[in-house]
């Protein structure tokens, strides 16, 4: 993973429950990355080489950094293949299944829970 300088910012975030609203400005801290991709992977469908076809970003959820909220912001790479037309876009390994949180917060989380 290759990661830049972090930004910070401040914005505004719904807190509460649908009946009691509380709206609070909070500062959220962004680490900016993107994968380090060796070689272009290989189409999963049809087996030939599948070439770049621009980035796709995500922003995650991170533990608290201090009293700060934390996100990291990944440009993953897109793939694409002329042959069969399939895409694929790069994995990141410490993202939690089905979630936009990291798996370390997932971990917290649960940890969390269990303590009641």
């Amino acid at each position: 993973m290759q990661t830049g300088e972090p930004r910070e910012s401040a914005r505004t975030k719904e807190f509460g429950t649908s009946t009691k609203r509380c709206r609070k400005a909070v500062q959220i801290l962004t680490v900016p990355g993107r994968p380090a991709v060796s070689d272009a992977p290989c189409c999963p469908c049809c087996g030939r080489a599948i070439e770049k076809n621009g980035k796709a970003p995500i922003a995650l959820r991170h533990l608290l950094w201090g009293w700060e909220g934390a996100r990291i912001g990944i440009l993953r790479p897109r793939w694409a293949c002329r042959e069969c037309g399939n895409t694929l876009t790069e994995e990141v390994p410490f993202r939690a299944p089905g979630q936009r949180i990291t798996l370390l917060l997932l971990a917290f989380v649960c940890d969390l829970l269990a303590l009641g």
